[in-house]
């Protein structure tokens, strides 16, 4: 059985129908269960430091 764990509600509806489209190709191989937790917000991150990180990893990627 695959398991597949969401995280938050997809509100797309475009993304949506693909993950309906998805689950429907995978269900013709085996069972596929779907599972959405809630979303919840780290308050312990330091959210610019985080961002910082993000960028430098991010920029450390397109140096040669």
């Amino acid at each position: 059985m695959i398991r597949l764990i969401c995280v938050g509600k997809n509100k797309d509806k475009a993304l949506k129908s693909l993950e309906t489209e998805y689950i429907r190709r995978i269900g013709a191989f085996d069972r596929i269960q779907v599972e959405e937790v809630k979303d919840e917000p780290n308050i312990h991150v330091d959210r610019e430091a985080e961002d910082r990180r993000v960028r430098d990893a991010a920029a450390g990627c397109w140096r040669g």
